[in-house]
C-alpha cells in the first residue's frame, strides 16, 4: 500500500518496485491501474441486471479474470489508484486475506494465480482511516515508511 497526497512520489515509488523485480526475478511486471471511486462499486465488481436478469462482469473483475491467466509471461499489478473508501475496500476482504479469492456476488470464485501474488496495491490519496475489522488482510501487508 502506498500512501501520500498527490504528487508524493507513490507512482514514481511504484515504477522503480517494478524495474528492481524486474531485475531481480527476470520477469516483466506489468501495470493497470483504476480510480475505484469513479464508478460505483457494481460498476467495479459486477451486477446483475433486474430486467433481463444477466450478469455484467464489473471493471476490477475484468481486470482480475485477465491478470490472473496463469499463460501470462508476466507478472500483473492491479493498481487501485485513488482515496480509500469502506465499501470498495470492504468488498476486497477475500482478495487481502489469506484466501486470496475474488468472489463475486453472482458467485463466481475467483482464485489469485501466481503472476499476481504481489500484485495488488492500493496508491492511496488518504490515509487508511477504515476500521482493522474491515480489512484485515492490510495488517498482514508489509510496511515500508519514507520520510524526507
Amino acid at each position: 500500500m502506498l500512501v501520500g497526497p498527490t504528487g508524493g512520489g507513490k507512482s514514481t515509488i511504484f515504477y522503480l518496485l517494478r524495474r528492481v523485480l524486474h531485475k531481480i526475478m527476470d520477469l516483466q511486471h506489468r501495470a493497470c491501474r483504476f480510480n475505484p471511486k469513479a464508478i460505483r462499486a457494481q460498476q467495479m465488481y459486477g451486477e446483475v441486471d433486474p430486467v433481463s436478469q444477466e450478469w455484467t462482469t464489473g471493471v476490477f473483475a475484468a481486470m482480475w479474470a485477465k491478470a490472473c491467466n496463469r499463460d501470462n509471461p508476466y507478472n500483473t499489478w492491479i493498481t487501485a489508484d485513488g482515496p480509500v473508501d469502506a465499501i470498495w475496500i470492504e468488498d476486497l476482504n477475500t482478495v487481502l486475506d489469506d484466501n486470496k479469492i475474488l468472489t463475486l456476488a453472482n458467485g463466481d470464485r475467483m482464485p489469485m494465480t501466481d503472476n499476481v501474488q504481489r500484485g495488488v496495491l492500493l496508491c492511496l490519496q488518504n490515509g487508511p482511516k477504515i476500521e482493522a475489522e474491515t480489512t484485515p488482510g492490510l495488517l498482514r501487508w508489509r510496511r515500508v515508511v519514507l520520510r524526507k
